[in-house]
C-alpha cells in the first residue's frame, strides 16, 4: 500500500491506464446463450481483461443456468474457481468463490468484482470484524469507500461519499477504548485526518491545513487520545520528502515528529505500538528503492532502525503484544514481496507467506495473535486488483528459542505489571536490557538494583520487580552460563 490517496489523484489526473494481458494468457471470456438454444444473439456475461473459462454449464429448474468457471480476472488472478448462478436471461444472481489455491495455505476472505480492489485490512479490537478500503476502479484507483466484514460473511458498507477517497491504514486505525476509526478523506476537497464511530456515525474532521500537501495514513495511540499520521508532499514520487506528525483526537496539539525535508528522508505510514511506548514508520532516501522500518518514541526522539538489509520493507504494523512487527518485503532478493515478521528489536525476518504467483502487502495482526490478514494480487501485474486473505501466525516462541544453543529462559507471567520470575540454568547470570541495547540491571550481587534470587535446587530463579524508573515497554532478558552459553527472551512490562 503506497500513499493511496495521492497515487489515486495522480492516476485520475492522467489518462486511464490500458489493461494488459500477461504473456501466454489469451483473453478468453465466458459466453452464455442469451435467449434459448439456436437464438440469434450471444452475450458476453462474465469475464475481465484476463483469461476466464468454463467447462461445465447446466440449466436449472427455474430456467436459468449454473456455471462453474475459473478466472484470472479477479481474486488473486491465479486459478480461482467460482460458481455462477444466472436467470434465464443470463443475469447473474450469485457469483461465489468456491476455493482459491495458494501454495502457503493462506485462506481467501474476500474477492471484489473486477475492477474493484479490496485493500488495507485491519481488525477491530475484539477481532471479530475487519475494516478495509474498497477502491472502485482498481488498485489504488478511487473513488474509495470503507467497508466492514466478519470473516465468512459478506462485507457491508461503512462510509461512502460521491467521488471521494475514504482510506484507512492497516494496523491501529480502529481504537476500542473510544470505539472510533480514523481514516484519511478528501471529502472537503483536501486530504485530512478524520474519525468516525465504529457504526459509521459522527464523522469528525481532526486536522485543518492549507494545500498543497496532504494528511494521510493515520493510526490511533492505544488510549485513543492521539492520532499519528503522514504529511505527504504534492510532488512526484521521486521527489517526496514526507514527514510524520501527531495530533490529539480532538484536533489540538498538532506536533511534528519527523521532518523529511530537513533530514533528506521520506517517512511514511506510522503505526502506534499497542502499549504506547513506540511508533513505527517506514523510511527511505528519495530515489532509492531501499525502504527500512524504524521506531521512535512518541515525542519523535530515540529513532531506532529495525530492518537493515537492502530490501523494500513497507506496510508495517505491530503484533498485539508489541514484540513483533509484521510487514511486506522482498527480503532475500525475492522477485515479489511477501509477508514477513521481525522482532521489534531487529534481527532476521521470518517469512510468513510464500506464494510465487502473488504480491502480498498491507498486513495486520489479529488481537488474539492467531491470524495475519493481508491484501494480495497478481504478482505479474502490480496494478491488478487485490483480494483479502488471512494466514495463521506461526509459533514465534520457537523462533526466539532458536537463539539459544543449549538452554531456554523461562519467564512468568509475561506480560507483567508488577513482578516477573526469570528462570535460567544453575550458575547462569542474568542481564536485562532495554530495546536500545542499554544494560538496565544484572544478577551480580554487588550491582545496584540487582535482581532478588529465589532458592531452587536444579536451576536459578530471579524475581524482577522494576522500580518506577523502568517505563512500560519491551525488555530483553539475557542469560549466560559459566561455559559461555547464552539465551535471550523478551518480556513486556505494562504499568
Amino acid at each position: 500500500m503506497r500513499n493511496v490517496n495521492i497515487l489515486n489523484k495522480r492516476l485520475q489526473s492522467s489518462a486511464r491506464r490500458k489493461s494488459s494481458i500477461p504473456p501466454g494468457r489469451d483473453a478468453v471470456h465466458i459466453i452464455v446463450i442469451a435467449l434459448v438454444i439456436f437464438a440469434a444473439g450471444w452475450t458476453l456475461a462474465y469475464g475481465g481483461n484476463f483469461a476466464d473459462a468454463s467447462y461445465s454449464v447446466a440449466q436449472t429448474t427455474d430456467g436459468g443456468y449454473i456455471v462453474t468457471r475459473y478466472t484470472y480476472s479477479c481474486g488473486t488472478g491465479e486459478s480461482d474457481v467460482y460458481l455462477v448462478k444466472t436467470d434465464a436471461a443470463s443475469n447473474e444472481s450469485s457469483n461465489e468463490a468456491v476455493f482459491s489455491m495458494r501454495s502457503d495455505s493462506a485462506e481467501l476472505l474476500y474477492t471484489p468484482d473486477s475492477p474493484s480492489s479490496s485493500q488495507n485490512p485491519a481488525f477491530s479490537t475484539t477481532g471479530d470484524t475487519i475494516i478495509f478500503t474498497l477502491f472502485d476502479e482498481g488498485y489504488n484507483c478511487g473513488p474509495a469507500a470503507l467497508y466492514l466484514m466478519c470473516p465468512g460473511e459478506e462485507p457491508f458498507l461503512l462510509l461512502e461519499d460521491y467521488d471521494v477517497d475514504n482510506v484507512n491504514l492497516p494496523g491501529a486505525c480502529w481504537n476500542g477504548v473510544v470505539d472510533k476509526i480514523t481514516f484519511a478523506s478528501d471529502r472537503e476537497d483536501i486530504d485530512e485526518i478524520w474519525t468516525i464511530n465504529s457504526d459509521g456515525s459522527a464523522p469528525f474532521r481532526v486536522t485543518h491545513h492549507l494545500p498543497p500537501n496532504y494528511f494521510t495514513e493515520p493510526s490511533f495511540s492505544p488510549d485513543g487520545e492521539w492520532i499519528v499520521f503522514e504529511e505527504t508532499q504534492d510532488t512526484t514520487e521521486e521527489e517526496e520528502y514526507n514527514s510524520i506528525w501527531k495530533i490529539r483526537a480532538d484536533g489540538t496539539e498538532l506536533t511534528r515528529l519527523t521532518n523529511g525535508p530537513a533530514g533528506g528522508t521520506d517517512d511514511r505510514q506510522p503505526n502506534w505500538s499497542p502499549i504506547g511506548d513506540r511508533i513505527l514508520f517506514q523510511r527511505h532516501i528519495p530515489g532509492s528503492d531501499n525502504w527500512d522500518i524504524f521506531t521512535m518514541a512518541p515525542d519523535g526522539s530515540d529513532i531506532q532502525q529495525v530492518t537493515t538489509d537492502p530490501s523494500s520493507d513497507t506496510d508495517a504494523s505491530w503484533s498485539p503484544d508489541g514484540l513483533w512487527i509484521v510487514h511486506s518485503t522482498d527480503y532475500g532478493a525475492l522477485e515479489h514481496p511477501s509477508i514477513f515478521v521481525i522482532s521489534a528489536a531487529g534481527g532476521t525476518p521470518i517469512r510468513i507467506t510464500n506464494d510465487p504467483n502473488s504480491e502480498d502487502g498491507a498486513p495486520s495482526w489479529s488481537p488474539d495473535g492467531n491470524w495475519i490478514v493481508f491484501e494480495s494480487h497478481i504478482a505479474s501485474d502490480e496494478d491488478s486488483p487485490s483480494a483479502l486473505w488471512r494466514i495463521r501466525t506461526p509459533d514465534l516462541s520457537i523462533e526466539e528459542g532458536a537463539k539459544s544453543s543449549t538452554f531456554e529462559i523461562k519467564t512468568f507471567p509475561n506480560p507483567f505489571n508488577s513482578s516477573v520470575a526469570i528462570t535460567a540454568p544453575a550458575g547462569a547470570e542474568v542481564e536485562i536490557y532495554d530495546l536500545r541495547g542499554t544494560l538496565r540491571l544484572r544478577s551480580v550481587p554487588d550491582t545496584p538494583r540487582s535482581l532478588s534470587e529465589v532458592e531452587t535446587t536444579d536451576n536459578r530463579t530471579f524475581i524482577w520487580t522494576p522500580d518506577q524508573t523502568m517505563a512500560s515497554g519491551i525488555y530483553l532478558v539475557k542469560a549466560t552460563t559459566k561455559d559461555g552459553g547464552t539465551a535471550e527472551k523478551k518480556v513486556m512490562l505494562v504499568r
